[in-house]
């Protein structure tokens, strides 16, 4: 079975890919839609997002393709065999830091995730709820609202229990209708559950925090997020005017700033606050059609074509494995004849020390063939190496089998060489 760094390897170049061309193909198919609602984006978004975390998981499913080889020569040319030790020049060493660091970078990102979740503890335990009868209840909810000198917009928060915290600065000096408008966006983020699944979409980006790819995927479904509850506001307010003009009274008593990772609110940034001024101005209440059968049928559409074509085209894991394992025994085997490496004159008078890592195939007579240099610290130890290489000698093989691609290293020191 291949080690856990030869896991998260396969993993990061599964993901890469398949995060990229879901983007990219996601974004083109909305481009060429221009009419679909931004409730129906936001969830093929969210979609896309899903499947990029874990997509890269089918390189454990059976079966597979040829692309298979691919994932065999990667485990041949990065998991050490019985010939070979890893030493500090060694590049099976990128592999082993990169995946340290992915670990440590992913214990980072969670442990930040944790002091959010206790921070927005803080804040509901300290919000007062606002007095019964000062604001109408909203069409659609029965939520309880509440005010917090710690926050500077409205926004939802609560996984369990989800709550409408609205800053004194709002409460004290805009109008109820004002407010009710605005709260309309809000009741529509609960409806939507979408601070639970941000919290989940928070968990998952922690895995892959190094792919920039998921952060402009996770930034799509934020914008068509917020549009998507602008969308269902205006059908509550049925008056895309009077829900335009709350939006701008209500930046107007607030300062925009970074929310915590688990809260929504209808001012999430400046920038994405116009952006969606411009959008309502140009939306047309009656080509809103937020129908539930539409939506699962778009993102049912994307998912199976999606899981369809990574099925056909992800190397397997399980394959490839096996294959290492299929010639484990024979990759160990020492050879039963050599001829010693001798240190070159040249690399004795100056005093240079290093490594060769040959590849050579073992043929079905034990003898070796096809001999490459892999890797060389000094081009001055190659040709001793290949000499070596060429001269060494295996039992013959009882099936007959071809051993392609064995790795072999001769480490050079002053005054020795030898074969590992």
């Amino acid at each position: 079975m291949a080690n856990l760094t030869d896991i998260m390897t396969s993993l990061a170049i599964q993901q890469l890919w398949q995060a990229m061309a879901l983007a990219v193909i996601l974004y083109l198919i909305l481009r060429t839609m221009p009419r679909l609602s931004y409730e129906i984006r936001s969830w093929l978004w969210l979609a896309a997002f899903m499947l990029a975390v874990f997509m890269p998981l089918a390189i454990f499913l059976p079966g597979g393709s040829g692309v298979g080889e691919i994932q065999g020569f990667l485990f041949e040319n990065i998991a050490p065999s019985g010939n070979e030790q890893i030493t500090p020049n060694s590049p099976i060493n990128f592999y082993f830091w990169g995946a340290a660091l992915w670990m440590m970078g992913t214990v980072f990102q969670l442990t930040r995730l944790c002091r959010s979740v206790l921070h927005t503890r803080r804040i509901i335990n300290d919000a007062r709820i606002l007095p019964d009868g000062f604001l109408a209840p909203v069409d659609g909810g029965d939520y309880p609202v509440y005010c917090s000198d710690q926050i500077s917009g409205p926004l939802v928060t609560g996984f369990f229990r989800q709550i409408i915290l609205l800053p004194p600065t709002m409460t004290g000096r805009l109008s109820p209708d004002v407010l009710r408008q605005i709260l309309y966006h809000e009741y529509a983020h609960i409806q939507r559950h979408d601070i639970r699944i941000m919290f989940v979409q928070k968990i998952l980006s922690a895995l892959y925090w190094w792919n920039p790819v998921l952060y402009l995927i996770a930034y799509q479904i934020n914008q068509s997020r917020e549009m998507a509850c602008d969308e269902r506001a205006v059908l509550q307010s049925r008056n895309i005017q009077n829900y335009t003009r709350s939006l701008l009274s209500g930046a107007e008593h607030i300062l925009i700033t970074e929310q915590s990772p688990l809260m929504v609110g209808i001012f999430h940034n400046r920038k994405g606050l116009t952006q969606r001024i411009e959008r309502l101005k140009n939306m047309n209440i009656k080509m809103i059609k937020h129908n539930k059968t539409a939506s699962l049928f778009w993102c049912l559409s994307l998912i199976g074509l999606t899981l369809a074509t990574v099925y056909a085209l992800t190397p397997r894991l399980a394959t490839a494995s096996q294959d290492v394992l299929a010639s484990e025994a024979d990759r160990n085997l020492l050879p039963i004849s050599q001829t010693p490496p001798v240190y070159p004159q040249q690399a004795q008078e100056l005093k240079l020390e290093g490594y060769v890592i040959v590849m050579f195939d073992i043929m079905a007579d034990g003898t070796t063939a096809n001999v490459t240099i892999r890797e060389s610290s000094n081009k001055i130890f190659n040709e001793p190496s290949i000499i070596t290489a060429k001269s060494l000698t295996y039992e013959p093989r009882q099936n007959k089998k071809v051993i392609k691609n064995i790795p072999y290293k001769i480490v050079y020191t002053l005054g020795n060489a030898k074969a590992l």
